[in-house]
């Protein structure tokens, strides 16, 4: 979303001064016209960030906020989560005894409280048979980064 706040090259249109901001979000059906969703279904999407969404069903996808929080479905489980997945085994191809390195510096750690999105990373490195070893950009930080590393971890604070 940073990327997005100036006018610069980029994969997505910059934000527009007075203009709605949308991005990847979550929500619970209220109305629908499409066969596929109830009221009061749960789902996730990319859309305008505002208090009521006309969208179409197949814009939208069922999300199951019993099984972990909905904002996880825009965080470890949505597209930061999947850039994690994929880097990680797609295009980095990483094997079993190959060592994941989870930098901090990567880490949406405004997004993802408490450092979720490198346990995310970490533990997807540890259920591939990979050693995860990170670093932290702030000494109060390391403790979090120990917790996921099976190696522990360094500071360069």
């Amino acid at each position: 979303m940073r990327g997005r706040m100036r006018d610069s090259a980029s994969y997505a249109a910059p934000f527009k001064i007075g203009s709605v901001l949308n991005g990847h979000s979550v929500g619970e059906v209220v109305a629908f016209a499409d066969p596929d969703y109830e009221e009061g279904d749960a789902v996730a999407g990319f859309s305008a960030w505002r208090e009521h969404l006309i969208a179409p069903g197949k814009d939208l996808a069922h999300v199951d906020p019993t099984r972990v929080p909905l904002q996880t479905y825009i965080s470890v489980l949505g597209m930061p989560g999947m850039t994690a997945y994929v880097s990680l085994l797609d295009i980095g191809r990483a094997e079993a005894g190959q060592i994941v390195f989870v930098s901090d510096g990567v880490v949406l750690v405004a997004q993802l409280e408490q450092g979720a999105q490198r346990r995310e990373r970490a533990q997807a490195g540890q259920c591939h048979a990979l050693a995860a070893r990170g670093c932290a950009a702030a000494t109060v930080r390391l403790p979090q980064q120990q917790a996921v590393s099976s190696g522990g971890g360094a500071s360069d604070a």
